[in-house]
């Protein structure tokens, strides 16, 4: 377990640095996705996994309830295939949506 301090920093365990091979001043990409905070090292991507997805809350709300192409965009994203880019509206909007979804 570890602790979010109010700058919102936290220690990674050593347990696990080791495990992730993570050395200081290492890059880690972060991401939220219905529920499991993600931390994942960033590493350079090759030119053909250059792609880049801009996943707008569609895709992350049919993502988090079912399986198929949006899923499969999330997890091209998670396994390192891919970089996402997201803005802060989007952000929000993300949480209204799965919020609003939950709530259905």
């Amino acid at each position: 377990m570890t602790t979010l301090s109010t700058k919102g920093q936290t220690v990674i365990p050593e347990s696990i640095r080791e495990q992730a091979r993570l050395k200081t001043a290492d890059k880690l990409d972060v991401g939220y996705i219905n529920g499991p905070v993600v931390m994942r090292k960033r590493v350079p991507l090759t030119p053909s996994q250059g792609r880049a997805l801009s996943i707008d809350t569609n895709v992350v709300a049919s993502a988090s309830f079912w399986r198929g192409k949006p899923f499969d965009c999330l997890a091209a994203w998670a396994q390192g295939r891919c970089r996402a880019f997201v803005s802060p509206q989007f952000l929000a909007e993300y949480g209204d949506t799965i919020e609003e979804l939950g709530e259905a």
